[in-house]
Protein backbone atom coordinates (compact mmCIF):
# COMPACT_ATOMS: atom_id res chain seq x y z
CA UNK A 1 0.00 0.00 0.00
CA UNK A 2 1.61 3.23 -1.19
CA UNK A 3 1.94 6.15 1.22
CA UNK A 4 0.51 4.24 4.19
CA UNK A 5 2.51 4.29 7.42
CA UNK A 6 1.92 2.75 10.82
CA UNK A 7 3.12 3.00 14.40
CA UNK A 8 3.00 -0.50 15.92
CA UNK A 9 3.66 -0.25 19.66
CA UNK A 10 5.29 3.15 18.97
CA UNK A 11 7.59 1.76 16.27
CA UNK A 12 7.07 3.71 13.04
CA UNK A 13 7.26 1.63 9.87
CA UNK A 14 5.63 1.14 6.45
CA UNK A 15 2.22 -0.44 6.92
CA UNK A 16 3.07 -3.54 4.90
CA UNK A 17 5.91 -4.41 7.29
CA UNK A 18 3.71 -4.56 10.40
CA UNK A 19 3.58 -8.03 11.94
CA UNK A 20 1.12 -9.00 14.70
CA UNK A 21 1.51 -12.33 16.50
CA UNK A 22 -1.18 -14.92 15.67
CA UNK A 23 -1.27 -15.57 19.43
CA UNK A 24 -2.39 -12.02 20.20
CA UNK A 25 -5.65 -12.08 22.19
CA UNK A 26 -6.88 -9.20 20.08
CA UNK A 27 -6.43 -11.35 17.00
CA UNK A 28 -7.59 -14.67 18.43
CA UNK A 29 -10.59 -13.51 20.46
CA UNK A 30 -11.37 -10.10 19.00
CA UNK A 31 -10.65 -8.20 22.22
CA UNK A 32 -9.97 -4.62 21.27
CA UNK A 33 -11.31 -1.18 20.36
CA UNK A 34 -10.56 1.40 17.70
CA UNK A 35 -11.10 4.98 16.53
CA UNK A 36 -11.15 6.27 12.95
CA UNK A 37 -10.96 9.95 12.07
CA UNK A 38 -9.77 12.34 9.37
CA UNK A 39 -7.41 15.30 9.15
CA UNK A 40 -7.39 18.10 6.61
CA UNK A 41 -4.26 20.19 6.04
CA UNK A 42 -2.46 18.11 8.70
CA UNK A 43 -4.71 19.39 11.50
CA UNK A 44 -5.87 16.50 13.67
CA UNK A 45 -9.16 16.56 15.67
CA UNK A 46 -7.65 14.15 18.20
CA UNK A 47 -9.19 15.37 21.47
CA UNK A 48 -12.71 13.86 21.19
CA UNK A 49 -11.37 10.58 19.78
CA UNK A 50 -8.71 10.36 22.49
CA UNK A 51 -11.39 10.78 25.16
CA UNK A 52 -13.61 8.14 23.60
CA UNK A 53 -10.71 5.68 23.22
CA UNK A 54 -9.78 5.98 26.90
CA UNK A 55 -13.43 5.59 27.91
CA UNK A 56 -13.92 2.58 25.60
CA UNK A 57 -10.84 0.82 27.01
CA UNK A 58 -12.10 1.42 30.55
CA UNK A 59 -15.49 -0.06 29.66
CA UNK A 60 -13.82 -3.12 28.13
CA UNK A 61 -11.49 -3.61 31.10
CA UNK A 62 -8.36 -2.79 29.06
CA UNK A 63 -5.63 -1.07 31.09
CA UNK A 64 -4.63 1.46 28.43
CA UNK A 65 -4.28 5.19 29.05
CA UNK A 66 -1.42 6.74 27.03
CA UNK A 67 -0.82 10.46 27.27
CA UNK A 68 -2.56 12.72 24.78
CA UNK A 69 0.79 14.18 23.72
CA UNK A 70 2.29 10.73 23.08
CA UNK A 71 -0.50 9.75 20.68
CA UNK A 72 -0.45 13.16 19.02
CA UNK A 73 3.31 12.88 18.56
CA UNK A 74 3.03 9.48 16.88
CA UNK A 75 0.36 10.76 14.50
CA UNK A 76 2.46 13.82 13.65
CA UNK A 77 5.49 11.62 12.96
CA UNK A 78 3.45 9.35 10.69
CA UNK A 79 1.99 12.29 8.76
CA UNK A 80 5.50 13.57 8.06
CA UNK A 81 6.18 10.40 6.05
CA UNK A 82 3.47 10.88 3.45
CA UNK A 83 3.11 13.85 1.06
CA UNK A 84 -0.68 14.12 1.34
CA UNK A 85 -1.94 16.93 3.57
CA UNK A 86 -5.38 15.31 3.98
CA UNK A 87 -5.25 11.93 5.70
CA UNK A 88 -7.35 9.24 7.38
CA UNK A 89 -6.21 7.85 10.73
CA UNK A 90 -7.14 4.55 12.39
CA UNK A 91 -6.05 3.98 15.98
CA UNK A 92 -6.56 0.42 17.25
CA UNK A 93 -5.83 -1.43 20.49
CA UNK A 94 -5.69 -5.22 20.64
CA UNK A 95 -5.65 -6.60 24.19
CA UNK A 96 -4.28 -9.64 25.99
CA UNK A 97 -5.67 -11.45 29.02
CA UNK A 98 -3.71 -10.63 32.18
CA UNK A 99 -6.11 -11.86 34.83
CA UNK A 100 -9.61 -13.22 34.46
CA UNK A 101 -11.71 -10.35 33.15
CA UNK A 102 -8.82 -7.85 32.99
CA UNK A 103 -6.73 -7.06 29.92
CA UNK A 104 -3.54 -5.25 28.99
CA UNK A 105 -2.75 -3.67 25.60
CA UNK A 106 -0.83 -6.10 23.39
CA UNK A 107 -0.89 -4.25 20.09
CA UNK A 108 -1.22 -0.50 19.72
CA UNK A 109 -1.57 0.26 16.03
CA UNK A 110 -1.93 3.73 14.50
CA UNK A 111 -2.26 3.82 10.71
CA UNK A 112 -2.14 6.99 8.59
CA UNK A 113 -3.16 6.88 4.92
CA UNK A 114 -4.18 9.41 2.26
CA UNK A 115 -7.78 10.55 2.66
CA UNK A 116 -10.11 8.95 0.12
CA UNK A 117 -12.84 11.21 -1.23
CA UNK A 118 -16.08 10.36 0.56
CA UNK A 119 -19.19 9.40 -1.35
CA UNK A 120 -21.24 12.31 -2.71
CA UNK A 121 -24.46 10.46 -1.83
CA UNK A 122 -25.74 6.98 -1.03
CA UNK A 123 -28.81 4.77 -0.92
CA UNK A 124 -30.06 3.41 2.41
CA UNK A 125 -31.50 -0.11 2.76
CA UNK A 126 -33.38 -1.43 5.81
CA UNK A 127 -31.74 -4.59 7.16
CA UNK A 128 -33.27 -7.85 8.32
CA UNK A 129 -30.02 -8.60 10.17
CA UNK A 130 -30.46 -7.59 13.84
CA UNK A 131 -27.99 -5.49 15.79
CA UNK A 132 -26.94 -7.92 18.54
CA UNK A 133 -25.89 -7.18 22.08
CA UNK A 134 -27.41 -5.31 24.98
CA UNK A 135 -29.21 -2.06 24.44
CA UNK A 136 -27.34 1.12 25.28
CA UNK A 137 -24.51 3.07 23.67
CA UNK A 138 -21.89 0.79 22.11
CA UNK A 139 -18.15 1.34 21.96
CA UNK A 140 -16.25 0.74 18.72
CA UNK A 141 -14.87 -2.76 19.21
CA UNK A 142 -12.91 -4.81 16.69
CA UNK A 143 -15.70 -7.41 16.67
CA UNK A 144 -17.45 -6.83 13.34
CA UNK A 145 -19.78 -9.85 13.25
CA UNK A 146 -23.00 -7.83 12.90
CA UNK A 147 -21.49 -5.71 10.14
CA UNK A 148 -20.22 -8.77 8.27
CA UNK A 149 -23.66 -10.40 8.38
CA UNK A 150 -25.28 -7.13 7.30
CA UNK A 151 -22.97 -6.80 4.29
CA UNK A 152 -23.60 -10.42 3.35
CA UNK A 153 -27.34 -9.76 3.48
CA UNK A 154 -27.07 -6.73 1.19
CA UNK A 155 -24.86 -8.64 -1.23
CA UNK A 156 -27.38 -11.49 -1.37
CA UNK A 157 -30.12 -8.97 -2.10
CA UNK A 158 -28.16 -7.53 -5.04
CA UNK A 159 -27.71 -4.14 -3.41
CA UNK A 160 -25.00 -1.82 -4.87
CA UNK A 161 -21.65 -2.14 -3.08
CA UNK A 162 -21.53 1.53 -2.11
CA UNK A 163 -25.01 1.52 -0.52
CA UNK A 164 -25.48 1.67 3.26
CA UNK A 165 -27.67 -0.59 5.40
CA UNK A 166 -29.64 0.51 8.46
CA UNK A 167 -30.20 -1.72 11.50
CA UNK A 168 -33.71 -1.79 12.95
CA UNK A 169 -34.95 -2.63 16.44
CA UNK A 170 -38.29 -4.26 17.21
CA UNK A 171 -41.10 -2.03 15.99
CA UNK A 172 -38.96 -0.87 13.03
CA UNK A 173 -37.15 1.69 15.17
CA UNK A 174 -33.98 2.97 13.51
CA UNK A 175 -30.72 2.16 15.36
CA UNK A 176 -27.84 3.14 13.04
CA UNK A 177 -26.18 2.38 9.74
CA UNK A 178 -23.63 -0.40 9.32
CA UNK A 179 -20.81 2.11 9.72
CA UNK A 180 -22.72 5.34 10.35
CA UNK A 181 -25.10 7.34 12.51
CA UNK A 182 -28.43 8.35 10.92
CA UNK A 183 -29.98 11.84 10.84
CA UNK A 184 -33.31 13.02 9.44
CA UNK A 185 -34.84 16.50 9.07
CA UNK A 186 -38.53 17.02 9.76
CA UNK A 187 -40.70 19.95 10.79
CA UNK A 188 -37.72 22.29 11.08
CA UNK A 189 -35.52 20.14 13.34
CA UNK A 190 -32.90 17.42 12.93
CA UNK A 191 -33.33 14.10 14.71
CA UNK A 192 -31.04 11.14 15.40
CA UNK A 193 -31.66 7.81 17.21
CA UNK A 194 -31.10 7.50 20.93
CA UNK A 195 -28.00 5.58 22.03
CA UNK A 196 -30.34 3.54 24.27
CA UNK A 197 -31.28 1.59 21.12
CA UNK A 198 -27.67 0.43 20.74
CA UNK A 199 -26.00 2.90 18.37
CA UNK A 200 -22.46 4.24 18.71
CA UNK A 201 -22.17 7.60 20.44
CA UNK A 202 -20.35 9.03 17.43
CA UNK A 203 -17.89 11.91 17.65
CA UNK A 204 -19.26 13.29 14.37
CA UNK A 205 -22.79 12.79 15.71
CA UNK A 206 -21.94 15.00 18.69
CA UNK A 207 -20.23 17.61 16.50
CA UNK A 208 -23.28 17.87 14.24
CA UNK A 209 -25.51 18.48 17.26
CA UNK A 210 -23.10 21.14 18.56
CA UNK A 211 -22.89 22.86 15.16
CA UNK A 212 -26.68 23.04 14.99
CA UNK A 213 -26.88 24.45 18.53
CA UNK A 214 -24.37 27.18 17.69
CA UNK A 215 -26.61 28.29 14.82
CA UNK A 216 -29.73 28.21 16.99
CA UNK A 217 -30.91 24.91 15.56
CA UNK A 218 -32.06 21.76 17.29
CA UNK A 219 -31.05 18.12 17.10
CA UNK A 220 -33.52 15.88 18.91
CA UNK A 221 -32.35 12.51 20.21
CA UNK A 222 -35.36 10.27 19.82
CA UNK A 223 -36.63 6.78 19.01
CA UNK A 224 -37.68 7.14 15.39
CA UNK A 225 -39.25 4.49 13.17
CA UNK A 226 -38.82 3.93 9.46
CA UNK A 227 -42.00 5.96 9.00
CA UNK A 228 -40.17 8.95 10.49
CA UNK A 229 -37.46 8.59 7.86
CA UNK A 230 -40.07 8.35 5.11
CA UNK A 231 -41.72 11.54 6.39
CA UNK A 232 -38.47 13.53 6.52
CA UNK A 233 -37.49 16.25 4.06
CA UNK A 234 -33.74 15.54 4.29
CA UNK A 235 -31.84 12.40 5.31
CA UNK A 236 -28.16 11.60 5.70
CA UNK A 237 -25.72 9.19 7.36
CA UNK A 238 -22.41 10.25 8.92
CA UNK A 239 -19.24 9.02 10.56
CA UNK A 240 -15.78 10.31 11.40
CA UNK A 241 -14.13 8.59 8.44
CA UNK A 242 -16.42 9.83 5.66
CA UNK A 243 -18.26 12.81 7.09
CA UNK A 244 -21.83 13.60 6.04
CA UNK A 245 -23.21 11.45 3.20
CA UNK A 246 -26.61 12.53 1.83
CA UNK A 247 -29.18 9.75 1.35
CA UNK A 248 -30.84 9.93 -2.06
CA UNK A 249 -33.17 6.91 -1.73
CA UNK A 250 -34.58 4.72 1.06
CA UNK A 251 -35.46 1.04 0.52
CA UNK A 252 -37.29 -1.48 2.69
CA UNK A 253 -36.10 -4.97 3.68
CA UNK A 254 -37.58 -6.38 0.45
CA UNK A 255 -35.73 -3.78 -1.68
CA UNK A 256 -38.98 -1.86 -2.25
CA UNK A 257 -38.31 1.85 -2.87
CA UNK A 258 -39.90 3.91 -0.09
CA UNK A 259 -38.82 7.45 -0.94
CA UNK A 260 -36.25 9.56 -2.83
CA UNK A 261 -34.68 12.91 -1.92
CA UNK A 262 -32.66 15.65 -3.52
CA UNK A 263 -29.62 16.78 -1.54
CA UNK A 264 -30.88 19.47 0.83
CA UNK A 265 -29.28 22.78 1.78
CA UNK A 266 -29.18 21.84 5.48
CA UNK A 267 -27.36 18.60 4.69
CA UNK A 268 -24.74 20.37 2.57
CA UNK A 269 -24.16 22.97 5.29
CA UNK A 270 -23.59 20.23 7.87
CA UNK A 271 -21.24 18.44 5.47
CA UNK A 272 -19.09 21.59 5.38
CA UNK A 273 -19.22 21.85 9.16
CA UNK A 274 -17.76 18.37 9.52
CA UNK A 275 -14.99 19.28 7.09
CA UNK A 276 -14.27 22.26 9.35
CA UNK A 277 -13.89 19.82 12.25
CA UNK A 278 -11.36 17.80 10.22
CA UNK A 279 -9.46 21.01 9.48
CA UNK A 280 -9.33 21.94 13.15
CA UNK A 281 -11.30 25.17 12.72
CA UNK A 282 -14.66 24.06 14.17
Amino acid sequence: MDNVWAAHNARIQPFETVRISPFSEGFVHGIGVFETFCSKDRRVPLKPHYGRMIDACAQQGIAYAPSFDAIGGLIDALMQRIPDRDVRIRWSIGAQDVEHGMYAPADELIVVAPLIQSRCATELYALCTPRSGAQGARVKTVQYTDNVFARQELRARGVPEDAEGVFLAEGRFVIEGIHTNVFWYTEGVWCTPSTRLGCVRGVTRAHIAAALAQKGGLCYVMNGTMDKLIGSTELFVANAGQGVIPVMALYDTDNALLKTWDVGAQTMWLRKEVHRLWAGVA
